[in-house]
């Protein structure tokens, strides 16, 4: 799926961004259960910047929790405190205050 978007990229509309940012954020989690953390950091990454292209702040403090995480298991310790506490200080969804407290956790 990631590659049929990337092949129509010139008809990027927000619709195929944001479909291409829930990609990459499920494409992370999966390098991270085959412990590729990096891969799974730069998934996440990459989620994050579409999504605050974007303007969903949800999905972009999610993404970044789960970057600081990855970055954080790939030993790159001080880069992933940014994006942990990003997240554990982002304004969420109601009822999103596990994430935030994870986010707290992590660091």
């Amino acid at each position: 799926m990631l590659t049929e978007l990337d092949r129509r990229d010139d008809q990027s509309t927000p619709t195929r961004r944001w479909l291409r940012a829930m990609v990459l954020d499920e494409i992370g989690p999966c390098h991270a259960g085959l412990e590729q953390w990096r891969e799974a950091a730069e998934a996440h990454a990459e989620a994050r910047l579409t999504f605050a292209m974007l303007g969903a702040a949800y999905r972009q403090a999610r993404s970044a929790l789960l970057e600081g995480v990855a970055w954080r298991e790939a030993g790159r310790r001080e880069y992933s405190r940014k994006w942990l506490l990003r997240r554990s200080t982002s304004p969420g969804r109601p009822g999103d205050r596990p994430q935030r407290t994870r986010g707290r956790r992590a660091l």
